[in-house]
């Protein structure tokens, strides 16, 4: 029990260290879809937000060596903007892994915590529970990590300027590129 416990401990720590490590590497783009009044729907990445405007880009892609920004760019003024949708990107994959983690850890925990069977038809050891248990919460973590990055946070700007103003900072944070 001692050893099981011991191996959770160690595992978790290597992996909070790893994704400790890969942060500060990497920026992290948010897919932006922006509703208008006219009921279109324009979508790509947010590349930056001006006083009366917010810039995006006409793709999810985005190479910053080869990024001309005169012809990749779509200026939507703040009048024509209903709301801003913004969704982090490749989550779905990193929420998943860490979910089926966390699910592989419990669900293993548990089932070897409720122990041997005493006997009868169908009876299980510890081991055989543990094994049960994590990998029905591996899938049951994985589902849930999936559905969970699935959703997307709006922001309402309802064609007003005030209410660009008061969501600026909170913008510029997902923009590319940040005052």
């Amino acid at each position: 029990m001692k050893s099981v416990v011991l191996i959770t401990i160690l595992m978790l720590c290597c992996i909070m260290a790893y994704t400790q490590v890969n942060q500060a590497k990497k920026k992290t783009y948010y897919k932006t879809w922006v509703k208008l009044y006219n009921d279109n729907k324009p979508g790509g990445l947010l590349y930056q937000v001006t006083d009366t405007s917010i810039l995006i880009t006409d793709s999810f892609e985005f190479d910053e060596l080869h990024f001309e920004a005169t012809q990749n760019l779509n200026n939507l003024i703040y009048y024509d903007i209903r709301f801003i949708e913004l969704k982090r990107k490749k989550s779905a994959g990193q929420a998943a892994l860490i979910g089926a983690l966390s699910g592989l850890v419990i669900g293993g925990i548990l089932g070897f915590a409720d122990g041997d069977d005493d006997g009868g038809i169908i009876s299980f050891t510890a081991g055989e529970k543990a094994l049960i248990g994590g990998g029905m919460g591996a899938i049951t973590g994985a589902g849930l990590g999936v559905m969970l990055s699935s959703f997307k946070f709006r922001i309402p700007i309802n064609g007003k300027k005030r209410q660009l103003d008061r969501n600026r900072k909170r913008l510029e944070r997902f923009s590319i590129q940040n005052p």
